[in-house]
């Protein structure tokens, strides 16, 4: 299972529900953190530390990674196509309907445009 994680309350939520499917089923988790600047890999490494926590927590098998792409949909869901995942779980953020129309929300982007299935968690 591909993870989006990026610390956020819903991103925690997605993160417990992977977890819960990967210890029925024995899966693998990778939690991964999209970052748009160079500068911002540490903050990255500091959020996925909030992943490694829950999932060392979770007890079940795990990898954290941290990539450096301006378009976090993009990224996910080409990641999965090529990483050949079965599933992507992210949060679901609300945002208002000018907003979402305007820029569109990254869960419903990488919903739009994933090769795999997606569970959105609220």
């Amino acid at each position: 299972m591909l993870v989006g994680f990026d610390g956020s309350e819903n991103s925690k939520r997605a993160l417990a529900e992977a977890i819960e499917i990967a210890k029925r089923f024995s899966a693998e988790i990778t939690a991964v953190n999209v970052y748009h600047i160079p500068a911002g890999h540490d903050l990255s490494q500091r959020v996925l530390e909030k992943a490694r926590v829950m999932l060392e927590d979770g007890e079940v098998k795990f990898q954290l990674v941290s990539v450096l792409n301006p378009d976090t949909s993009r990224a996910i869901t080409e990641m999965a196509k090529n990483e050949k995942f079965d599933l992507i779980v992210v949060g679901h953020r609300g945002m208002s309907a000018v907003k979402a129309y305007l820029m569109g929300s990254v869960s419903k982007r990488i919903c739009s445009e994933s090769p795999v299935n997606i569970l959105i968690v609220k």
